[in-house]
Formats: C-alpha cells, structure tokens, sequence
C-alpha cells in the first residue's frame, strides 16, 4: 500500500504542487482530482512523513522536498519507478513461477547485458542518483586517504554522467579526470563538465574498458557501481587497471557485496532478485573483491562501510587497492 500511494504522488506529480502549503481543494482543480478523496489521501502522505499538514494546509516535507519535486536536482522519483517496474515481473504469480520452473531468459554474457544502447536511456537516471549525496561521499572518503593530496591524473570508469569524478577533481584542484564510459553515455558526462565548467581539467572517452585502450599514467581509477557487469571477468578487468596505474596508485571500487552465507544485506539481495532468477547474477559473492585485489597484485587493502553513498540497491562498500 505505501508503494502505491507513494507511485501514485509521483505520477501526478502531486509533490510539484505542494512546494507551496495547499489545501485538497485548491489541489483538486489543478490536478483533475476528486476533491474528497485527494483529502483523504493527502492525510495518507502526511501519515508517511512525505508531506506536513498544519490547518488543513500540506506542505512537502524535508524529504519530498529534496527527493520527490520534479524539478529538484535530487529528484528519486523516476529511479523509484524504474526500480520498481524491474520489480513487476515478481507479482501477481511471477515469483511462484520462477521459482517452480526457473528462469524465463537465456542467460546472456556480461557485455550483452551491458548493451550500450541501454546506457543513453539510463543516463538521466544515473545523473539524479549520483547527485543525492553519491558525489560528496565519494570526495570526502577519497580526501580520508594519504595520497588525496598527491594525485595529478585519475580515471573514471563506467562513469555515466561523471559526476564522482567532477567532484573530486573540484575537490582536488591538482587533479585531471578521465571519464570513461560507453559511446550514448559520454554525451551525457559532456554536458555535466560544461554545466560545473570543468572543461580545463576533466574530459572523456568513449568505449568498453573490459578490452579497449584506456590510457595509462593515472594515480587513482574509480570504479562505481559498474564491476557488476564483468563479475565473472574481474582479475582479467583489475589487471587492465592495475597496468594503467602508476606505482603507489590507488584502485578504488564502489559497489555492494553479500554478506552473511549470501543472505544479508536486505535491500542489496531484495533489489538484486528479479535479475537473480532470470540467470543475471550481478551481486559479489562473499570476498570476491578483496580476494581478486590480491590475487592481481594490490596491497595494503582497505575496506569500508559508505553510509552516505546512496543506492537504489542499498548499503555499498568502497574497496582501495594499492599498486606497488
């Protein structure tokens, strides 16, 4: 039930209309509602802290004021839809189903699924999430290691509209970026640096990083949320990367990881099941990343929690391995 009402708010785009206090009447007109009934629903979504109600008036709250107006540059609502329609094919009998007959799909190579048609269409999606809180993690986790201040030159891979690697090369003014990402993406990184003005010390290329060149001399690669594809081909992907560091430089990886005998986190193993039964494992098993750091050649390895960092596919982890 709070899916669908929560759904609902975001296709009438009822949280555009409620920056300003309201009441249900006023609302109804410019929503074609039923009056009434818009009452009754509003006090729903002040009973879920989405919106405040003083004096029959409603207002956003701090929560849908950030993530749930259309025009927030925080705005979720259309990562919640998109997370959700993945969801779909679980109702209504669809889960059953998988799990008496298995999976409906050919299992497909990581870089079939990692069609790069698909990533111009998610690009927009990418943009909002990396600007809720993932960039600011991001730079005051990077700004928490010892070499921060000595890096000239980093790479970002799968870097979609680029934000992480802007800000950390605004954060760190020493700092030329890379972003590397496939060819319908990299418009999208384009338009990011314009709009920060990073053109002098960010730039991009287009291309797989899993087998085409990606240049060499970097001081720190950045790897967010985009292992997942090539799971299955990790030390051979981490052995380009650590060829294209400098010694002394720095593999930093983003991305979630099972715990617990591959039950827990929650929301990681929830998000991950539609793809999981459909023969599209995307999630690290237990110690995947640590142990392949290792077995390339990384040392002095670092593991922690990003609380801030936030996902669609819950708590992530950032991973640093050193060249030697």
């Amino acid at each position: 039930m709070i899916w669908e009402i929560l759904e609902t708010s975001l296709k009438l785009k009822l949280f555009d209309h409620t920056q300003l206090s309201v009441s249900p009447e006023n609302l109804a007109s410019a929503l074609k509602a039923h009056p009434k009934n818009l009452g009754f629903f509003m006090d729903a979504l002040a009973s879920l802290d989405f919106l405040e109600k003083k004096d029959g008036q409603y207002l956003n709250s701090p929560l849908a004021r950030s993530f749930l107006v259309s025009t927030s540059p925080t705005y979720q609502g259309n990562v919640l839809l998109t997370m959700h329609a993945k969801q779909k094919q679980l109702l209504n009998g669809g889960l059953r189903k998988l799990v008496l007959e298995g999976p409906q799909k050919v299992r497909q190579d990581p870089e079939k699924r990692a069609d790069p048609q698909k990533w111009g269409n998610m690009a927009r999606l990418l943009a909002q999430i990396q600007a809720s809180g993932q960039a600011q993690t991001v730079v005051e986790f990077v700004k928490t290691l010892p070499e921060a201040e000595k890096l000239n030159k980093m790479l970002d891979v799968g870097a979609g509209p680029g934000l992480l690697g802007i800000a950390l090369a605004q954060a760190l003014p020493g700092l030329e970026c890379l972003l590397f990402d496939q060819a319908p993406v990299v418009p999208f990184a384009e338009k990011s640096i314009s709009q920060y003005q990073m053109q002098d010390r960010v730039q991009t290329m287009a291309g797989d990083y899993s087998q085409d060149p990606i240049g060499e001399g970097y001081d720190l690669i950045l790897a967010s949320l985009t292992l997942e594809f090539f799971k299955d081909r990790l030390a051979e992907v981490l052995t380009r990367f650590k060829t294209a560091l400098n010694s002394q430089g720095l593999m930093l990886i983003i991305t979630g990881t099972l715990t617990q005998e591959k039950t827990k986190p929650t929301e990681q193993l929830l998000s991950w099941l539609p793809g999981v039964l459909n023969n599209e494992q995307m999630m690290f098993e237990p110690g995947q990343i640590e142990q392949t750091l290792q077995q390339v050649g990384f040392v002095s390895l670092e593991t922690r929690p990003l609380p801030g960092f936030i996902s669609p596919h819950g708590p992530l982890t950032a991973f640093v391995g050193r060249k030697p």
